[in-house]
């Protein structure tokens, strides 16, 4: 039994021993690679310049970079070398402070490694160039117009595209006074079709030289764009016919059943945003008072008034209305029965108007009903302050009938008025 238990004791010891030699070894392994020095040569060394904006501030601009493909050789061990592997771990940086200038430039360059690396654990053993050789151009600045087109139609037969609005409508491209004089104008591709709505976005654009060609990608890293975006707006529009009203005043004889509007033109062709068509249908032209006419009014020209942002396709600015009426007749007669009324104390009225011919209109048997004893005609003098000629407006009433008839405008104007002669009255003697 105690020959098995130190058996078993001793197997155990002699595991440990393993494990922990192996150990041991593997850690040196370990020490011994990574610790192992390597060199490394990156190409093509990516260039950032630093204060752009403050060079272009002095009207100022790198036209071009000489110093291409830079190289670096790094050594270091193999830990932070396979850091350095990974593409774009390293950069440089070029400030362009201090220079004030035209001509070639060749500042200093700093190296910039990854975070994950110290400076101090690697070396810089190879350079293809110590230094950064630049061209600095004075800035030269044109306004370019900026252009697009839509040409994806619309979702339906009844909507249409209006003019793209284009904001702003010229760019300012500065750079190189050789290579900003190619430039010709910018466009500003639109993707999209079949619109049933206003469209509005923010849209890169591409500039093309004299010869219509797209400016390369090279040439465009020396000019300096102060936006790189459009705001484009394509108006959706309905197209929709509108037809045109005139509101009839009736009286006591007229009605819609036995009148006759003609409206000339009757209709227009308007377009808009679509919700503001949506429930405009007529559009109210103007107003035709009944009593202002026998049977046939004379034309009336009336102006159309389109509603704000909505246009008129169609052109026309007014309209000519003209009412007829059916089954009515009219005559005028001779009234004589004229009444003042309200003459201010101190005066006295002598008609110079001794009767007025009234004209009514309705059915020719209501018309054979009456006689110039069913008009009163009232003059209303409580307005006169002076002595002299005095004309007075007049409404005519038509008293002791029940026939439905109505008095319409006189026939030489638009209203009936009397003329009186106004004098102060004399005094009794004493």
């Amino acid at each position: 039994m105690i020959k098995e238990i130190l058996k078993k004791f001793a197997t155990r010891i002699v595991y440990i021993l393993f494990s922990l030699m192996l150990s041991i070894a593997l850690w040196m392994y370990v020490e011994i690679t990574e610790n192992d020095m390597q060199t490394l040569e990156i190409s093509d060394v990516h260039i950032e310049l630093l204060n752009m904006e403050l060079l272009h501030d002095r009207d100022l601009l790198v036209s071009s970079i000489y110093t291409e493909n830079l190289s670096l050789t790094f050594e270091g061990s193999r830990s932070n070398i396979s850091r350095l592997a990974v593409e774009g771990a390293v950069t440089v940086e070029v400030d362009l402070e201090n220079i004030r200038q035209m001509g070639f430039a060749s500042p200093i360059y700093n190296v910039i490694l990854p975070s994950s690396v110290n400076a101090n654990d690697v070396s810089i053993v190879g350079r293809s160039a110590s230094r950064i050789t630049l061209y600095i151009d004075r800035i030269f600045s044109k306004n370019i117009e900026v252009r697009t087109n839509y040409t994806g139609g619309t979702a339906s037969d009844d909507l249409i595209a209006d003019i793209p609005v284009i904001d702003p409508q010229s760019i300012t491209v500065r750079g190189p006074e050789e290579i900003v004089l190619r430039i010709s104008h910018a466009f500003v591709p639109i993707v999209r079709e079949n619109l049933s709505s206003t469209y509005q976005a923010e849209l890169p654009f591409v500039l093309y030289d004299t010869d219509n060609e797209i400016i390369e990608q090279s040439i465009l890293d020396t000019l300096v764009l102060y936006q790189d975006q459009i705001h484009i707006t394509i108006p959706i529009v309905q197209v929709k016919t509108i037809f045109l009203h005139v509101e009839l005043l009736h009286g006591i004889t007229t009605s819609e059943t036995n009148t006759e509007t003609v409206i000339s033109p009757g209709e227009i062709t308007v377009s808009g945003d679509p919700e503001l068509l949506k429930d405009l249908n007529i559009i109210h032209i103007g107003n035709i008072d009944m009593q202002s006419f026998g049977t046939t009014s004379q034309p009336r020209e009336f102006p159309i008034r389109i509603p704000n942002y909505i246009t008129n396709l169609s052109g026309e600015t007014f309209a000519t209305a003209q009412v007829r009426t059916s089954g009515l007749a009219a005559t005028a007669f001779s009234v004589t029965n004229i009444q003042p009324i309200n003459i201010p104390p101190g005066y006295n009225i002598e008609f110079i108007t001794q009767s007025i011919d009234v004209r009514v209109r309705g059915t020719q048997n209501a018309l054979n009903m009456i006689t110039p004893m069913n008009f009163s005609i009232i003059a209303d003098f409580s307005e006169i302050t002076s002595t002299g000629f005095a004309s007075i407006t007049v409404n005519p009433a038509i008293v002791g009938t029940n026939a439905e008839i109505e008095v319409v405008a006189p026939l030489a104007s638009s209203e009936y008025r009397v003329n009186a002669r106004v004098s102060e009255e004399e005094s009794e003697s004493p």
